[in-house]
């Protein structure tokens, strides 16, 4: 690693600290760009990678991992991007679980089946709205985020609705407690998209 002093890191400081320490035999660095000091081509194996660089005075101070040749470079570690990468990472991971629960949730076939399988889907609605009320969510993203966790507990409140409805037998009732759980899914849906959440479900 270079030394401490009251200069900054050079091009050639990056290129010697990625070969001597990341074991790469060439590196070739040119200013950076998105908070990274230096953007350094280098070669392993025959195959050509980028390495995002961030200098601290005279010193290395992090490092990407090993990138393609082209893409986005990740977030600066510690800056508001990353903040915001790290906030969308957890929350998509808690609607991925959410969105992978309800999909494995079977159509029901009798009224006892859908009394019990709405109860699923509750359970499911409100452990996200919990997990989503854990997260701190970059200033911007707040108010949406609100949103999101609005729409799970109205979602949970429809599927409370329906699962008393069945109990009475009300039709009436049971359509209208469908319909506002159908509402909620959509206000869900929007809000993570707004939000640019991954909501996926994951097959065993």
């Amino acid at each position: 690693m270079a030394g401490c002093g009251g200069g900054s890191l050079s091009a050639a400081g990056a290129e010697h600290y990625l070969r001597t320490t990341a074991g790469v035999p060439h590196a070739h660095c040119l200013p950076g760009r998105n908070g990274w000091s230096y953007v350094c081509t280098v070669r392993r194996a025959k195959r050509a990678f980028r390495v995002g660089v961030m200098a601290d005075g005279e010193r290395v101070a992090d490092t990407t991992e090993l990138l393609p040749p082209r893409g986005p470079l990740p977030p600066v570690p510690g800056s508001p991007e990353a903040r915001v990468a790290e906030f969308v990472a957890d929350a998509s991971a808690i609607c991925s679980r959410r969105t992978t629960l309800v999909a494995a949730i079977p159509s029901p076939r009798n009224v006892y089946a859908a009394y019990r399988l709405m109860g699923a889907y509750m359970s499911a609605e409100r452990e996200e709205a919990e997990s989503l009320r854990r997260l701190d969510p970059p200033g911007d993203s707040a108010e949406t985020m609100r949103r999101l966790i609005s729409a799970a507990d109205r979602a949970v409140a429809a599927a409370e609705a329906y699962r008393t409805a069945l109990l009475h037998r009300d039709r009436a009732a049971v359509a209208r407690a469908l319909a506002a759980r159908r509402a909620a899914a959509a206000e869900e849906e929007r809000a993570a998209a707004a939000l640019d959440l991954r909501c996926v479900a994951v097959t065993p």
